[in-house]
């Protein structure tokens, strides 16, 4: 069993022998905000990401063959890191944590959920001001 079956219960209509069960789930916060979790079997860490949206197309990221990304430690538990990544080819802004496995109980993965979706929105409104106000009038 995955540490998402057991937090989360095990996912509707999965085979039970299939290896990659609970590997990977997908939540719909609020009706608008799709949160994915993923957990990393090699690594026992467990990411919890979304996409707030994409930079305008003026941000220079030409060039770029690899995603930029920047990572801090996070306050709830210095073992765990917020990481924000853009990818070139897309300029899709990723907004993620990732969590050691032992650190991250139900308690923590509704916090972390709740935190998530506010940054995730406040994310999301910035990059549209960003896009609007470098759209022609």
């Amino acid at each position: 069993m995955s540490v998402l079956d057991a937090l989360l219960g095990p996912p509707a209509g999965q085979p039970a022998n299939d290896p990659h069960a609970g590997r990977l789930r997908s939540l719909l916060l609020d009706g608008d905000v799709l949160v994915h979790l993923r957990d990393l079997d090699r690594t026992e860490r467990v990411v919890l990401y979304s996409v707030p949206g994409r930079l305008p197309e003026t941000h220079d990221l030409a060039g770029r063959t690899q995603a930029w990304s920047h990572a801090v430690p996070l306050p709830a538990d210095e073992r765990a890191l917020a990481v924000v990544q853009i990818e070139p080819a897309t300029r899709q802004l990723f907004l993620a944590e990732v969590w050691p496995r032992a650190a991250l109980d139900a308690t923590t993965l509704g916090q972390r959920l709740d935190t998530h979706l506010a940054q995730h929105r406040e994310w999301r409104e910035a990059l549209d001001r960003v896009t609007s106000e470098g759209s022609p009038a």
